[in-house]
């Protein structure tokens, strides 16, 4: 059973290592020739992804408190995802949406004369209204339990770049193709901001590295600490994959290291607070809601069948990077997409089994809206594709190239381009969902 896992497990990152690093014969994805030699290093596979650590910038003014749920007060709910393809052709998950259906390659490479295929999009769904993960936010609730002030609000994830010193230091842009994100909502607008450098991997910010694997299974000794925000084991190491399948079903339980009955005793504060302060939570029923998951890190699938027929995409993959409950056995499993990941989370973003709590990092700020055009800075081209129309309205598509030097901000003790270690994505300043879906997002090497 063990050895089926592993042999999974392995191919997996083989797969996706291959994914991460674009080999030369891929240095043109429309099929034309360059007489530049260029590497492409795509950060656009979902694996690995974890939840953003709350930015150290002057829009977040609660991003320095420690042990203090308040870190957490603006984290709204996000998802990065790859759709399964296979459901698009489904009639009830591929409804009338740009943001639900298929991309052919030559929608955005109408000049590729190759094999006819799709493109599988990197998607990052966004709802600033609605609570993220492990946000104990009392005040900021309105009587249906939805943030206010959403345009205050972020969402975002982060992840190691593993960049090759060699590579490193020879990028010199971002680039990726974007789909116009306000096709079906033009009054809706916010930022997409990059961060690259330095990250915080302490997302539960108490100065302890959260790991699944840390906690004891079975019979073994209760090693661990309880802080304002996890139980989290004493150990400072722990493995990059569970034991056997009888360790998954009691370490796989998020980044808090509770059940969902766990973490209505250690956060029982929070919830005698609603019940206190909020009696019209109670009332319309919104605290037996919060009470059944009080962190809100479960995990569901989008195949799940409590989805009501109707559901969109985006919304059917708004709890896929949850943490509690997101990796079950392969031989227990029906389809390999019904997981997020088959190893253990944890807050260690470079498996050095140390906690990397400093933020050092250059920002790159892009403004969106449903006027884009070549005038904005970073877009370098517009397609617009009559042949993909959907409620009268046809596909767009932005090119965005972003030089690495050419960043907006600068936070922290920032060293060279050749210690950017981490990567990490927000979006903030939207008052309504939003669904980026990014096609080739890498960055760029001359050699």
């Amino acid at each position: 059973m063990m050895k089926n896992f592993l042999f999974y497990k392995g191919f997996l990152l083989l797969c996706f290592s291959f994914l991460f690093i674009a080999c030369e014969d891929e240095e043109n994805p429309s099929g034309e020739s360059s007489a530049v030699d260029t590497t492409r290093v795509s950060i656009g596979v979902p694996l690995h992804w974890k939840l953003a650590s709350t930015p150290n910038t002057e829009n977040f003014n609660n991003s320095d408190a420690i042990n203090n749920w308040a870190y957490n007060y603006d984290r709204a709910k996000s998802a990065l995802y790859y759709i399964d393809v296979p459901n698009l052709s489904s009639p009830t998950l591929s409804m009338a949406s740009h943001y639900n259906r298929v991309i052919h390659k030559t929608e955005v490479y109408p000049d590729y004369a190759g094999f006819p295929t799709t493109i599988r999009t990197l998607d990052f769904a966004f709802f600033p209204s609605e609570r993220g993960p492990y946000n104990f936010n009392i005040e900021a609730l309105d009587f249906n339990g939805h943030l206010t002030n959403p345009t205050t609000r972020w969402g975002g994830f982060q992840k190691n770049t593993f960049i090759p010193d060699v590579i490193l230091d020879k990028i010199e842009f971002f680039e990726f193709w974007l789909m116009d994100p306000f096709l079906e909502n033009p009054s809706n607008e916010g930022y997409l901001y990059i961060n690259l450098g330095t990250v915080s991997e302490d997302i539960l910010k108490d100065g302890r590295i959260s790991s699944e694997t840390g906690l004891p299974v079975g019979t073994e000794p209760e090693n661990t600490d309880t802080t304002k925000w996890a139980r989290v084991a004493n150990s400072t190491t722990s493995s990059d994959s569970f034991i056997s399948d009888a360790a998954r079903d009691e370490q796989d339980l998020g980044l808090d290291g509770l059940d969902n009955a766990g973490e209505r005793i250690v956060f029982s504060e929070y919830l005698q607070e609603l019940q206190l302060n909020r009696p019209d939570l109670v009332t319309a029923g919104i605290y037996d809601q919060i009470e059944q998951d009080p962190s809100n890190d479960d995990f569901r699938s989008y195949l799940n069948g409590d989805w009501p027929n109707d559901t969109n995409i985006p919304r059917r993959y708004s709890q896929f990077n949850n943490p509690e409950g997101n990796s079950i056995s392969i031989e227990n499993n029906t389809s390999f997409t019904l997981i997020r990941d088959p190893d253990p989370d944890n807050e260690d973003l470079n498996n050095d089994h140390i906690l990397e709590e400093t933020e050092a990092f250059v920002q790159y700020g892009i403004a969106l809206h449903s006027e884009m055009d070549t005038d904005d800075e970073f877009i370098t081209e517009v397609l617009i594709d009559e042949e993909n129309v959907v409620n009268g309205v046809p596909a767009r598509w932005l090119k965005f190239k972003i030089p690495i030097d050419e960043y907006h901000e600068t936070f922290g003790n920032v060293g060279d381009f050749n210690s950017m270690q981490s990567f990490r994505f927000y979006l903030t300043g939207f008052a309504e969902p939003v669904v980026l879906r990014f096609v080739d997002f890498n960055l760029v090497a001359v050699l």
